[in-house]
């Protein structure tokens, strides 16, 4: 075990992960889908693409927290995921446009990725202990900073440039971030006995109160929002826009997040999680309804961007809650399937079928039944978390507030 750096030099090596991370993200998710475009494949095809990363995470997802909850530790999980990811990016650089190959190598690069998000929040919540959990949100608030300046940034170049550069950027940016991430303490999980013959996600799923309900409504609140934030990108280069306003969508989105992502402390003390959750996803469900009704480019980056109001309130307030639901033997795993229900499974439902309905049915159908899907997973989210301690930071975060008993 190596010794432990001081705190506030670890607390800014994780504001500088967040920011890293994040600026490296940006140079290919919001472009992924007009890349995919530009290979020629079709609003369907790109579906399908979307869908094979997606089963390729769930399919990866149970290894990479298994080893960091039991075995390697956090740290040393999360640096062989982004090693791999490198790798794996370089070689979808070489699948042409051939559908099956470019499946097979997002597949592999998925895979490797699915361990990103989860892994960094759960290294954070490790850093910062149950005591300091609810000011996670300032630290978060860097990966905001990151993917801002990174979209924008990124957006200007691919524009000039072309998104042929979208890969290398992407590569380099992977192995930076794999090299970063052995600056944190290797810490190895103490021994434990096997809860479940399924691991740690079993040990999760079975003896966790209320969790399989909670991931279920997270599953809903992300295919609702994949269905509708994944063809945005083809909304806005349908009515004439191109890489550069993609990219000025969410970068701009990510800068309005920070201010709601600092305050997120002082809001969970007053509020509750529950509450912030609930008024993140009611802007995600008026973006749906507004991109159902307009379809100039400005109009639809503009909600784009307005959308980081939610997001600065949902995404902290998930992995509060998912902290705070479960021990900390569980932190990687909880973390983990969290991530697999809104990145993971979800784009499976949102990403394929809202392909199709784009396509088929047409794209402000696809953004209403967005809207619904989200109302419908915000009500099961709050019935789940009914009774959960999640106002002001305690010492036992598993204990239930009875004041919440009765909201």
């Amino acid at each position: 075990m190596e010794p432990a750096p001081d705190a506030a030099l670890v607390d800014l090596r994780l504001r500088r992960l967040y920011a890293l991370a994040w600026f490296v993200a940006s140079g290919f998710i919001p472009f992924f889908v007009l890349w995919l475009n530009g290979r020629g494949f079709s609003p369907t095809q790109i579906g399908l693409v979307l869908g094979a990363s997606a089963l390729a995470s769930i399919a990866a997802a149970p290894f990479w927290s298994h080893a960091a909850d039991r075995s390697a530790g956090t740290t040393r999980a999360l640096q062989w995921a982004l090693m791999s990811a490198t790798v794996s990016t370089l070689i979808l650089a070489l699948t042409g446009s051939v559908l099956g190959a470019t499946m097979a190598a997002v597949a592999l690069l998925s895979a490797s990725t699915s361990a990103v998000t989860p892994l960094t929040d759960a290294l954070a919540v490790q850093m910062l202990g149950r005591e300091r959990l609810h000011t996670y949100g300032r630290y978060r608030l860097w990966a905001s900073v990151g993917w801002g300046v990174g979209a924008i940034a990124l957006g200007a170049l691919f524009q000039w440039s072309g998104l042929e550069w979208m890969i290398p950027v992407y590569a380099l940016g992977l192995g930076a971030c794999a090299v970063y991430v052995g600056r944190f303490p290797k810490v190895r999980p103490a021994p434990a006995e096997a809860a479940s013959r399924l691991g740690s996600f079993g040990d999760a799923l079975t003896h966790v109160p209320r969790f399989p309900l909670y991931l279920a409504g997270l599953l809903l609140f992300g295919a609702a929002q994949h269905a509708a934030w994944d063809f945005v990108p083809l909304r806005i280069e349908s009515g004439g826009g191109g890489p550069f306003l993609v990219g000025v969508a969410a970068g701009v989105s990510a800068f309005v997040e920070i201010p709601f992502m600092r305050s997120s402390g002082s809001l969970i003390t007053r509020f509750g999680t529950r509450r912030l959750f609930a008024a993140g996803g009611a802007v995600y469900v008026a973006a749906s309804l507004g991109w159902s009704l307009v379809s100039a480019p400005a109009a639809v980056t503009a909600i784009r961007i307005a959308v980081g109001v939610g997001f600065g309130l949902v995404y902290v307030s998930v992995v509060v809650m998912t902290g705070t639901l479960v021990p900390d033997r569980l932190r990687n795993t909880g973390q983990t399937l969290a991530q697999m229900c809104t990145a993971a499974l979800a784009p499976i439902l949102g990403s394929v079928i809202g392909g199709w309905v784009y396509q088929h049915v047409g794209p402000s159908q696809l953004f209403v039944g967005s809207a619904v899907g989200l109302t419908a997973a915000i009500a099961i989210v709050w019935v789940a978390t009914r009774g959960l301690a999640s106002k002001r930071p305690v010492p036992d975060l598993g204990a239930v507030d009875p004041d919440d008993n009765a909201r």
